[in-house]
């Protein structure tokens, strides 16, 4: 998933004036559900 994508899809919103460009992870119900996602993933491999 390229960076256009994910600004689209409101997962991460640029910096603005940067160089390199770069990129905040945004504050949104979509980039919640991800990140518990990945939790319940992990701790699946742990046990």
């Amino acid at each position: 998933m390229g960076p256009q994508l994910s600004i689209n899809l409101e997962l991460i919103k640029e910096v603005p004036n940067t160089s390199p460009r770069r990129y905040w992870v945004a504050d949104s119900d979509v980039v919640r559900e991800l990140f518990e996602l990945n939790s319940a993933l992990n701790s699946v491999g742990e046990g």
